[in-house]
């Protein structure tokens, strides 16, 4: 099964002519999955997992909410910019599953190239689902830490909105509002079908 899985995945890379390696990327709104079915997709296809949010706390040597607080956001988009066109130009080998921030793609020019350059999956999440996620675990989150339940409802509600036009233009839309192997399953069937309406 994962023999057959990877197939799907090398045959959409081979669409593009300067791809010497797979690359897919994961988007989605913060909290929607990214980094837990990444881990799990990952495995699964035998490839190697990039977070970019653990990747630039690692080189900043301090959480995101710390580098947004003392450098400002847009220094923090520079950042996620940065690192998409070091992905991108790595001439490396190893087949790659990207787990990418929630605001990556609606910021310059980075959902053009994700999808010049791979596979680009949106992981896409409830309202409700999101809601209930993120205010357990909004102290982690550098938008949202001191947001109160109402408020972050809001924020989730009108970002969601402004952002969905980016998300929309992913590859494949997968839903993930239950479990990661759930959401694998279905990004499995959904990779088989577009693979055979091409």
């Amino acid at each position: 099964m994962a023999i057959a899985f990877r197939a799907i995945f090398v045959n959409f890379a081979d669409t593009y002519s300067d791809c010497k390696t797979v690359k897919i990327f994961l988007i989605g709104f913060m909290a929607a999955g990214k980094s837990t079915v990444g881990r799990v997709l990952a495995d699964r296809l035998g490839f190697d997992l990039v977070d970019t949010d653990i990747v630039i706390e690692e080189r900043m040597g301090k959480p995101l909410a710390e580098v947004v607080a003392t450098r400002g956001e847009e220094f923090f988009r520079s950042l996620e910019s940065a690192l998409l066109d070091e992905i991108i130009a790595s001439d490396s080998s190893v087949n790659i599953v990207v787990a990418c921030g929630g605001g990556m793609p609606c910021f310059g020019d980075n959902m053009a190239k994700m999808l010049t350059h791979g596979t680009v999956i949106y992981l896409q999440s409830s309202e409700e689902a999101l809601f209930d996620r993120l205010l357990a675990n909004k102290q982690h989150r550098f938008l949202i830490c001191n947001k109160n339940a109402d408020e972050l409802s809001e924020y989730i509600r009108t970002t969601l909105a402004l952002r969905s036009r980016y998300y929309c233009k992913a590859d494949l839309i997968v839903a993930n509002n239950g479990t990661a192997a759930d959401c694998l399953a279905d990004i499995m069937q959904r990779a088989e079908l577009a693979r055979l309406l091409r």
